[in-house]
């Protein structure tokens, strides 16, 4: 049997008092209505006492035909008000929620003051950046624009179609103007929805491994994955924990030997090719052809000449071990790089040949840059998506962590990261350790999730908390049930406390006695059953916030640019996947004016 919500006593008694009021008001108007009409029509005499009296008195002077119209007149201009006033309050209650009268138990304006945009913009001013930051939502309470800082770091955790894509990536994109962008999905409407505005001011690098948007992009540059590696042997070991990482959950138990003597073979051999400046196909050449039976260029050879002697020694220890031990090291790490058997994903990676006139896409250069890099894959087969773009992605950040060196410490011009379905996408083993620096360096990175879950699997229970804790905002929105997660969100939020007082009679008088009380303001449940367009907002220093998702329709500017791009890029066969309507909790009190509304 399905419960109300839980009243205190002092929100009853209000009820009541409010509805005796409202019943005196409306005896009061009303007699107020019919003398006005009295005293128009000359029968009021100046007062209610005399209109009554007439009235009573049988003397023929109590009423008129004009006092008739004038009530009339008076009623109908009445039930105006009253449409007018019923229309109103419907526009406003439609958008709102069910959660929505919690909003001011969650937080006060303090805790609003430092994201709105006058905030943003004064602390973006002590930076010298132009712009308040990235738009959040609008808070439920005092219904005021939410801004994250240019040194924020964002995580978001929402399920299926909360509006992850449409209420935040593409906002974040399309306000990102004049700075470098990378974006990860596995869907191609963030592509679709802002490759116009991005391309009149930079250019565009669309990294679409499997034709995810339809637009042909196969052969119109390609990235050298061995430009990752920079001569270093720790960033040959760091690609290979990307590698790994797209192939083996971050909480999965694996053989120490076995999976310590693969990282090190394949990190040889990585070294090898991109010291030598073969291509990168040529490692998996290397780890099919343990016996060095096939023509081509000898590993050890390669080292030892270019002055890695040490890791020559200890390819040459991999090469020696006995067939059945050889067997596994080598065939986890061709596990790893299996997706360079496919020719398709290897034309993105390396160059094809000497007639080779593709751009050349190069991390360094990226990152001074206002350009754009899509990298769209479904992150299914393992590494042949997740690898790739997962790879991709960290050579940017490692290009803006040494600009930002150059710089003094810190990038005059932000690199925006929008790592959206990054469990799925874009697997980097580094992500919770970025969380804790990269803000400061100028590089904002805003993961999305969909459930806690993903983010245990993919970096590991206390990487997954350590993203939770270090985040600047963390935003949590519908279709999250997880039992751990949840209540710890519940005491994140926090509870709220009132007097409740009961007053008895008896023979020595009346007394009145009060009790301290005490619930959750949000319950598992509120939270299980947040509405779409709905989302809790911890940021940094401010108590948790209740916030509207604002859809990018909400704004004339972004709506018109998203509606042109779609006009130019999506295929007309999308439409019906594409197009739809807001549900109606996003829908706010301007939106009507300010644009139309289109899909989430």
């Amino acid at each position: 049997m399905r419960q109300p919500e839980r009243q205190d006593r002092r929100g009853q008694d209000v009820v009541l008092a409010g509805c005796g009021f409202g019943a005196v008001g409306i005896i009061a108007l009303g007699g107020l209505m019919v003398w006005v009409a009295a005293a128009a029509g000359g029968h009021g005499h100046g007062s209610v006492t005399g209109w009554v009296t007439s009235l009573f008195s049988g003397d023929g002077r109590s009423w008129s035909t004009t006092a008739t119209v004038v009530l009339i007149g008076e009623g109908v201009a009445l039930g105006g008000v009253a449409i007018a006033a019923g229309r109103a309050w419907w526009r406003w209650n439609k958008g709102r929620a069910r959660i929505d009268g919690r909003a001011k138990y969650m937080s006060t304006n303090r805790d609003l003051s430092p994201l709105t945009e006058q905030a943003g913009k004064k602390a973006a001013q002590e930076l010298g950046v132009v712009g308040a930051g990235l738009p959040v939502g609008t808070s439920i309470l005092r219904k005021r624009r939410l801004w994250s800082g240019w040194e924020w770091s964002l995580l978001m955790v929402m399920g299926t179609r909360a509006g992850k894509s449409s209420c935040e990536v593409v906002p974040h994109i399309l306000s990102a103007t004049g700075l470098p962008v990378v974006t990860t999905s596995n869907k191609p409407d963030v592509f679709y929805d802002t490759r116009a505005a991005r391309e009149a001011a930079g250019a565009i690098w669309c990294m679409d491994l499997q034709n995810i948007a339809g637009q042909g992009e196969q052969s119109q540059w390609y990235w050298n994955m061995l430009d990752f590696v920079d001569n270093s042997v720790e960033r040959a070991d760091e690609l290979v924990d990307i590698l790994a990482a797209a192939v083996t959950p971050g909480n999965a138990r694996t053989d120490a030997y076995f999976t310590s003597a693969s990282r090190s073979l394949l990190s040889s051999l990585i070294l090898a090719a991109a010291v030598a400046d073969q291509p990168v196909t040529q490692v998996y050449e290397w780890l099919s052809d343990p016996n060095q039976r096939m023509d081509h260029a000898d590993p050890l050879d390669l080292l030892e000449r270019h002055g890695y002697a040490q890791v020559a020694t200890d390819l040459r220890e991999k090469m020696n071990l006995t067939e059945k031990q050889r067997d596994g090291v080598y065939g986890g790490a061709r596990e790893w790089v299996s997706f360079m058997r496919s020719p398709e994903v290897v034309r993105w990676i390396t160059r094809t040949g000497p007639t080779d006139t593709r751009r050349r896409f190069t991390a360094a250069q990226f990152v001074t840059s206002t350009d754009t890099l899509y990298l769209l894959s479904k992150g299914r087969g393992g590494a042949a998506g997740r690898a790739v773009v997962a790879a991709l992605t960290r050579a940017v950040m490692i290009a803006g962590e040494q600009q930002a060196a150059r710089e003094g410490g810190r990038l005059s011009t932000p690199i925006v990261f929008e790592l959206d379905e990054a469990a799925n996408v874009c697997r980097i083993p580094e992500i919770p350790d970025l969380f804790t620096y990269y803000g400061g360096l100028g590089m904002l990175l805003a993961v999305y999730l969909q459930n806690p879950a993903q983010g245990e699997e993919c970096w590991g229970e206390n990487g997954w908390r350590q993203m939770y804790s270090s985040a600047n905002a963390l935003l949590i929105g519908r279709g999250i049930r997880d039992e751990k997660f949840l209540p710890g969100v519940v005491q994140m939020i926090g509870d709220r406390h009132w007097v409740e007082r009961t007053r008895s009679r008896g023979k020595g008088g009346s007394s009145t006695n009060e009790t301290h009380r005490q619930e959750h303001i949000v319950t598992l449940a509120d939270l299980t059953a947040l509405e779409q367009g709905r989302a809790i907002l911890h940021a940094t220093g401010s108590r948790p916030i209740l916030i509207r998702l604002d859809h990018w329709s909400s704004s004339t500017a972004m709506n018109e640019a998203v509606v042109a791009s779609r006009d130019l890029y999506r295929p007309a066969q999308d439409d019906d996947k594409v197009d739809g309507a807001r549900p109606l909790a996003w829908a706010s009190t301007t939106a009507g004016k300010e644009g139309k509304s289109r899909s989430w």
